[in-house]
């Protein structure tokens, strides 16, 4: 089998390991992030400058908490029973693309445990897959 290319139109539904509701759990949509959004996440993530800081010394910055919340406003694609909350998104224009992401007045609606594991899940959900990996 060849290799096929990145569908940015598939999604999957999640629920947290941490709702509380067996029966009636929230369900996540999460979809599939393309070359280019992975590009802005990973130039946020780590910056280094080559100027030294007020100590002298290089400085570095990684920004783990920036890096998810960018991987869920990507990458969520819709809620199903999260109370009374409407999902929200917004069009922005990044690197000269037009993108529809997760509005933050619902990204703030989300406890930080969450928001951890969406990213986690949608990154896993980017990766190769074992069969992917052997061709």
């Amino acid at each position: 089998m060849s290799m096929t290319p990145v569908d940015t139109n598939k999604t999957i539904d999640h629920v947290s390991r941490h709702d509380p509701d067996k029966e009636n759990p929230t369900v996540w949509k999460l979809g599939v992030l393309d070359v280019f959004q992975w590009g802005e996440i990973e130039d946020v993530q780590a910056t280094i400058s080559v100027k030294a800081d007020q100590d002298g010394q290089p400085a570095a910055n990684f920004n783990a908490s920036e890096r998810d919340l960018m991987i869920v406003r990507y990458g969520l694609k819709g809620v199903t029973n999260f109370g009374d909350f409407q999902f929200k998104t917004k069009k922005v224009n990044r690197r000269g693309r037009d993108r529809e992401i997760v509005a933050d007045e619902f990204l703030g609606l989300l406890h930080k445990d969450l928001v951890e594991e969406l990213a986690e899940e949608i990154e896993r959900l980017n990766s190769f897959s074992e069969d992917q990996s052997k061709n």
